[in-house]
């Protein structure tokens, strides 16, 4: 062997540097693989209900830039609607006009409107202008209130009901006494008539 090198050299330096080259690489992969892992557990998420899009991926489906979104379904950043707010308190501040752009992408029209109320009860008090949270305020009130009306018309019916019921037994009562005594009359006649029939 050639005088000053060793067949047992460590390399020392020259591992060093591998070891950076490959926690670089790895660190690189992990970079380049995390945005498509993270969209597709969100887009995932998403399709199983267990998320909702956002008003900024709403606009981004669209084809809008944020600003336009909230412009063109007359929202606001005074409604409290930022890009991350979920889709539920986007409609939450819709009217309803917009609700049925956004949703259907159709016009509300008035006949469409009228029939709407009629089906859900609402009164005339909900315009097409109404925010979506305050007709769900609204339609609960007026289910409560139809409730207590339909319990409060409920008690009398089923008291008359009652009451018939009592005077049924009642009357059957009497019926079956009536009969039980004309029979008791008739069962007597006919002793007498025995009695007459033996002498």
């Amino acid at each position: 062997m050639a005088r000053g090198f060793s067949s047992n050299r460590s390399g020392g330096g020259i591992n060093v540097i591998m070891g950076i080259v490959i926690a670089a690489v790895l660190v690189l992969a992990v970079i380049a693989v995390w945005g498509p892992i993270k969209e597709n557990y969100r887009t995932n998420s998403i399709n199983s209900g267990t998320a909702n899009y956002n008003a900024g991926e709403i606009a981004d489906q669209m084809g809008m830039e944020f600003e336009d979104f909230l412009n063109y379904y007359d929202l606001t950043p005074e409604d409290g609607i930022t890009e991350k707010s979920d889709v539920n308190e986007v409609a939450d501040k819709m009217t309803l006009a917009n609700m049925s752009q956004f949703y259907w992408g159709v016009e509300l029209t008035d006949d469409v409107f009228a029939e709407f109320k009629a089906d859900q009860g609402i009164a005339d008090d909900v315009t097409k202008d109404t925010k979506d949270a305050d007709v769900k305020d609204k339609y609960n009130q007026y289910q409560s209130a139809k409730q207590a009306e339909a319990a409060a018309s409920a008690t009398p019916a089923a008291d008359a009901a009652a009451a018939d019921t009592s005077s049924a037994d009642a009357a059957a009562d009497t019926g079956a006494a009536d009969a039980a005594a004309e029979a008791g009359d008739t069962a007597g006649t006919d002793t007498a008539a025995s009695d007459t029939a033996a002498e």
